[in-house]
């Protein structure tokens, strides 16, 4: 998991293990924000990479959030305003 709350708590060797996984053929990668910052660190890894995966993610409510708040899509799934 390239997570550094849950996972490998060192981003740089995240960056290497998913390397070493594409020079290998592997081009599927699957992340969510349920899995701490793995999104930022897939994201900061794929830099230059990023046309070589197939890149899924989802996003999770976290356990904590309050019912009224609860209601409410997370921020990352809203839509932007119209400019």
């Amino acid at each position: 998991m390239f997570a550094t709350s849950v996972g490998n708590a060192d981003p740089a060797d995240s960056a290497r293990v998913l390397h070493k996984a594409l020079d290998a053929g592997i081009n599927f990668v699957d992340t969510a924000d349920a899995y701490g910052d793995s999104e930022e660190v897939v994201g900061r890894a794929l830099k230059g990479r990023r046309d070589d995966v197939v890149l899924a993610t989802k996003f999770a409510r976290p356990p904590c959030r309050s019912r009224a708040r609860a209601a409410a899509p997370p921020p990352s799934a809203r839509r932007p305003e119209a400019a």
